[in-house]
């Protein structure tokens, strides 16, 4: 049957010469894996464009419950990103967002909220005049809210580290892989405290938030069983300054 959806596109596999597997997450059927056929041919109907990675679109598909790969009869993009695809420092926080959702969102089952959390997050990267370093750390703490391991902000004068296993600040401190320590985990708290829109008005160093988004890694690793290395995280820590 077709089916008419939202869909953000996540990740492309080469299955042939002129063919590619994508994995694009929609708004009404969750995760999912669509077979697109003749992508570089003059008369394709999906031009590469409209895959690259966190691409927005409205999408027409093929939907059959009982398998596994579909096929789209149509898709355009909306809105059209401006900048998101043309901006290194953009693109590579794109790229790291889309490695994120690969490797946490598996469920082929709708989750309007997240989606649209997600949605919002491409479009405020993609509409800000500039860069926003801390959109990728703030991305991961608000994912793992909508995934069920949202960290407890209860740091005080008493409570001030932040033990990743446990996901809430104690006064015990661990080994470095264990926890987030001082100063940083007093900006992991400004963080839980932020809203995508007041967002711009935190600043954070940018080596607490390479030591914040590397050890948010380590929490996602410790809260989803087969989070693995991200290889994009190395990208974006070179390129993201501010």
């Amino acid at each position: 049957m077709l089916i008419s959806t939202r869909g953000i596109v996540i990740r492309n596999v080469k299955y042939s010469e002129s063919s590619v597997i994508s994995k694009i997450y929609t708004r009404t059927l969750g995760m999912q894996s669509y077979m697109i056929q003749g992508i570089h041919g003059a008369k394709a109907a999906i031009k590469p464009s409209l895959l690259q990675a966190m691409t927005l679109l409205d999408l027409v598909a093929y939907h059959n419950k009982l398998k596994d790969l579909h096929r789209l009869k149509e898709a355009r993009p909306a809105p059209i990103l401006e900048s998101l695809p043309f901006d290194v420092n953009k693109s590579s926080t794109g790229l790291f967002m889309s490695e994120i959702i690969y490797k946490t969102i598996r469920e082929e089952e709708p989750n309007e909220p997240l989606f649209d959390f997600i949605e919002e997050c491409i479009i405020y990267l993609d509409k800000s005049e500039t860069t926003q370093p801390l959109l990728p750390v703030f991305f991961m703490l608000e994912l793992s809210r909508h995934l069920g391991f949202y960290p407890h902000n209860n740091i005080d004068e008493d409570n001030y580290y932040f033990h990743l296993k446990e996901g809430y600040f104690s006064p015990n401190s661990g080994s470095e892989n264990e926890v987030i320590s001082p100063p940083h985990s007093k900006y992991l708290s400004l963080l839980l405290d932020c809203t995508i829109e007041t967002l711009k008005d935190l600043h954070i160093p940018k080596t607490s938030r390479q030591i914040l988004l590397e050890n948010l890694c380590t929490y996602y690793s410790l809260h989803i069983e087969g989070f693995s290395h991200v290889k994009s995280l190395q990208v974006l820590t070179s390129t993201l300054r501010g």
